[in-house]
């Protein structure tokens, strides 16, 4: 079977996509390494949510004094919780097979990637609808 053009630049893109979704996922560490690979401010604030509905098996409410961070008193609590409820229930089955804090971290990443890769999925579906290359009589839209 012959890939045409836009199959092929559509694999190769989602290939990329996971390669470097991926490397940015398993090399990042969780510690401060400032100046070089430094994480995102909010990475432990947001990691908590997760962790927090792994550890309870409960939707948190945004009170709970484990999700607040530092001085501020700020908290990934009160947003909206689809992602982390995903990311929790996820950890919390990895769980039963491992207690390793690095594990349940990747775990919550994975799940991070797969998202991205589901919303580039989307993302292209809708741009072939609104961008009208969505012909059936010529198969261009029934790779997938």
């Amino acid at each position: 079977m012959k890939l045409s053009r836009e199959k092929s630049l559509v694999i190769v893109y989602f290939l990329i996509y996971l390669a470097t979704a991926l490397t940015i996922a398993l090399h990042q560490p969780l510690n401060d390494t400032y100046p070089y690979l430094s994480n995102p401010p909010d990475e432990h604030s947001s990691y908590r949510v997760p962790l927090y509905i792994c550890e309870h098996g409960t939707l948190p409410t945004g009170f709970e004094e484990e999700l607040f961070s530092g001085d501020c008193r700020w908290t990934y609590g009160f947003y909206t919780l689809l992602p982390y409820m995903v990311q929790g229930y996820i950890m919390r089955f990895v769980n039963l097979f491992t207690n390793s804090p690095l594990a349940l971290l990747y775990t919550a990443r994975m799940v991070n990637v797969a998202i991205g890769f589901l919303m580039a999925y989307v993302v292209l579906l809708l741009s072939r609808k609104l961008f009208g290359t969505d012909n059936p009589a010529d198969g261009s839209f029934a790779f997938w």
